[in-house]
């Protein structure tokens, strides 16, 4: 495997080679053209050079010294993913060439620069919580226009030699837009989306006859004038024998152009079956959550698209009636499930890939959450893993990893506050199509409603946050971690949604005595007072309680019940109430629900599940607890 200095050294390498190749293209074209290099061309040259070798040194040293310096390089231009050039072990370093090349070109980029105060100014007006807010469609298309525009006018006008150096550098960032975001775009962004397939197809379309009005501006001359009409004849495909360059990029971008007009034509998805299931683990949470969440669903469906039910035990074999109550045991044999016992879970080991589709829920301690990941993420088709995600840093180092590759797409994190009893809270701040159906109005009045006058009031910022869960006895053996990683997660985890990850609070005081008693107190760059309280094993006289309030600087107030999970919003005389609605009341069923639907529809769980934040908040978590 290659040492760092040495990836470091061949991206240095691969970086200066490509300027000389795009030095000596222009010189090869220049000289079939009978053009002479001009001084606007060698001084853009030179000044692209400087842009790269300053570019590679800030990377360098940001990485070397983690000092963070490679911050506003992230902001640019997003960094590949380490798994696209480092298969199993062994890099590729064509691969890592390649992939980095296109990173330092859109770091260079005036449009990528643009986006950048966009998102700045953005920022400021709105939501602070995002680092990289959309960019609008919109604000690409004026970019590429005001181009449009000054190529045109010198068309009719003339150029000079400093504008035949920007047609130059136009060339260089449209070709790279255009490949980024047809090509590369999903090594470098997981998750991305886009607004509509029609996004990026009309401005590819746009740029093809500007790149050959640039082309044709930065390489003819009085001597020997050449038409834009030809340039784009021969990126159209007639090219001669010394255009090889040219016919290839347009081999390229009829490729291009062809896959773009092939994606818009509608695919018929088809539905998946219903899977088998297996559960890992046989506690509190099958027992009283999951399990009968899972009955419930299944009771719905017909017989012929019922699954099988298999529950792997940790401790002992057990017996499905010490699991089920009386009405779970009625609907387990009203299912005609076959097993009557739980199995041993060593019987996972021995457990081979089936041909049917296969769901795993991991319910186990959080302690051992990995090593079932690990075991069953070849065997099962998809896999639903409870929080915390890991109770130590090893582990978790594991899962970031793991989600970096393709198995993120088969794998839902679930989160019992963010997903279901603070699911009226999460759709303020992550608003997303697929909560809408398990969310209902109260009062007649409409979740729609309820996020617009949220979303003002989030505009208008945070002034305080405050959070508390107080419960009975809770005699769990809970995993290293304790209840700050396995419970107080929950109140960082929400709190976070309005006031950003805790590594940006200041001034944090916890008291309490850490295990059944934990309280902090903290603010937010902005000012904002964060309370968070979290007490287990209190008397059973008192009230348990599960509530939050949100204040806002428009006066607005959020007051949250986690127990109704429900939600209120109020501002002078407007009262807007949201649930979760009547038919998910039940633990566990909206978290089952999602679980099921994005299977079934193939919806990546990034954009739903409770995995927002919880790697940060865990990695905090763990610095409080061992300093």
């Amino acid at each position: 495997m290659l040492r760092k200095i040495e990836i470091y050294f061949l991206t240095y390498l691969g970086a200066f080679a490509f300027l000389g190749i795009v030095i000596e293209a222009v010189l090869l074209l220049s000289k079939a053209t009978g053009r002479v290099i001009s001084p606007g061309l060698v001084a853009l040259l030179l000044i692209l050079v400087f842009l790269t070798v300053v570019l590679l040194f800030s990377v360098f040293f940001g990485w070397k010294n983690h000092t963070g310096k490679t911050e506003f390089v992230k902001r640019l231009a997003t960094f590949p993913g380490k798994h696209n050039y480092n298969w199993q072990g062994g890099y590729s370093v064509l691969t890592f060439g390649l992939l980095h090349l296109v990173m330092l070109l859109r770091a260079v980029s005036c449009l990528q620069l643009c986006k950048q105060v966009y998102r700045r100014l953005l920022s400021s007006g709105r939501d602070i919580r995002s680092k990289r807010p959309n960019v609008s469609p919109l604000m690409q298309e004026i970019y590429f226009l005001i181009w449009a525009v000054v190529l045109i006018l010198q068309l009719h006008c003339g150029t000079g030699d400093f504008l035949r150096g920007a047609d130059i550098y136009f060339i260089i960032e449209s070709l790279t837009w255009i490949f980024y975001y047809s090509v590369f775009r999903r090594f470098f962004e997981e998750n991305y989306s886009i607004y509509h397939v029609l996004e990026h197809l009309p401005l590819v379309i746009l740029l093809i006859p500007l790149q050959a009005i640039a082309c044709a501006l930065a390489l003819s001359s009085d001597a020997a004038p050449l038409g834009w009409k030809n340039v784009l004849t021969v990126l159209l495909g007639e090219a001669q024998e010394n255009q090889i360059l040219f016919s290839f990029i347009g081999f390229l971008y009829s490729a291009i152009v062809i896959s773009m007009i092939l994606s818009i034509f509608p695919a018929e998805a088809v539905k998946r079956g219903n899977p088998h299931t297996i559960i890992v683990g046989a506690g509190d949470v099958v027992k009283n959550r999951l399990l009968p969440a899972i009955l419930k669903r299944e009771s719905s469906l017909p017989e012929n698209r019922r699954g099988r039910i298999r529950i792997y035990d940790l401790a002992s074999k057990s017996i499905i009636r010490d699991i089920l109550d009386e009405e779970g045991r009625r609907t387990w044999e009203r299912l005609k499930q076959k097993e009557t016992d739980t199995l041993p879970v060593y019987a996972l080991i021995e457990t081979k890939r089936s041909s049917d589709d296969l769901i795993a829920w991991i319910c186990t301690p959080s302690d051992a959450h990995w090593y079932y990941v690990d075991m069953l993420q070849d065997k099962a088709d998809f896999i639903a893993v409870e929080k915390p995600l890991a109770s130590d840093r090893n582990d978790l180092e594991c899962f970031k990893s793991y989600i970096q590759t393709e198995n993120r797409q088969h794998t839902f994190f679930l989160s019992y506050y963010l997903l279901e009893k603070a699911l009226p809270l999460t759709f303020l701040c992550r608003p997303r199509e697929l909560y809408l159906k398990y969310l209902a109005g109260e009062d007649g009045r409409s979740v729609g409603e309820y996020y617009q006058s949220g979303r003002e009031s989030i505009a208008s910022g945070v002034t305080a946050f405050e959070m508390a869960i107080k419960e009975g006895e809770d005699n769990r053996k809970l995993p290293p971690g304790g209840q700050l990683v396995e419970t107080f997660v929950h109140l960082c985890l929400v709190a976070s949604l309005f006031t950003g990850t805790p590594q940006h609070w200041e001034t944090v005081v916890f008291t309490g005595n850490g295990s059944d008693l934990i309280k902090m107190t903290a603010k937010t760059p902005g000012g904002a007072d964060i309370r968070l309280s979290l007490e287990k094993n209190g008397d059973h006289n008192d009230r348990e309680e599960q509530t939050a309030r949100i204040r806002f600087a428009d006066g607005a107030v959020i007051e949250a019940d986690f127990k109704q999970k429900r939600a209120v919003y109020r501002k002078e005389n407007t009262r807007l109430s949201v649930r979760v609605a009547e038919p998910y009341q039940g633990k566990y069923d909206v978290q089952c629900c999602m679980v099921y639907e994005c299977y079934a529809n193939k919806v990546d769980p990034a954009e739903v599940d409770g995995l927002y934040h919880q790697i940060e908040i865990l990695e905090w978590l763990f610095s409080v607890k061992n300093g």
